[in-house]
């Protein structure tokens, strides 16, 4: 069974429509981040550190996941378009504040995630892994492509016999 959710947002200046239910969310996990900042971490026992700790990662884990996934979409929307920027990554820096490395990564990530590893990213949005580890992964992923890449190319020209001059 398929389910169809026909949701108004109204304008995109604030006008009569509701929020999107992503957006909502996003609103009520701001304002629990706030509350939790409030926390005085003093009060905190010393054994729920390593629980506080954990949870928190789990947090960052899946919200990553939730970022890269927003991101590929908003690639192959082609987003930029609506904003001006060259790529997907200028408007991802734009948006996000982040440096043009950063932003190049979490782009090719989230396409990777997206199209080649996405055990990797089925991974990250439970929490099995971090956002750390998914970039290694997809690095490690890449490297072996060129790394295979170049190997059947030299094993083509030696097969055929053609050498570079």
């Amino acid at each position: 069974m398929v389910m169809v959710m026909d949701i108004d947002t109204g304008s995109s200046g604030g006008g009569a429509g509701f929020a999107h239910p992503l957006l909502a969310w996003l609103a009520d996990v701001g304002a629990g981040i706030d509350a939790a900042i409030e926390c005085p971490t003093l009060s905190l026992p010393l054994g729920e550190y390593e629980s506080a700790l954990r949870e928190i990662a789990v947090c960052e884990a899946r919200l990553a996941s939730l970022r890269l996934s927003l991101t590929r979409q908003a690639d192959l929307n082609e987003v930029r378009k609506l904003t001006g920027a060259a790529n997907t990554a200028g408007w991802v820096q734009q948006v996000t504040r982040a440096g043009r490395r950063e932003a190049s990564v979490s782009v090719r990530l989230a396409k990777a995630l997206d199209q080649t590893i996405q055990a990797t990213g089925r991974a990250l949005g439970e929490s099995e892994i971090s956002l750390g580890q998914a970039q290694v992964i997809e690095r490690g992923h890449r490297t072996c492509q060129m790394v295979c890449v170049w190997r059947s190319t030299i094993e083509l020209k030696e097969y055929t016999g053609v050498h570079d001059r």
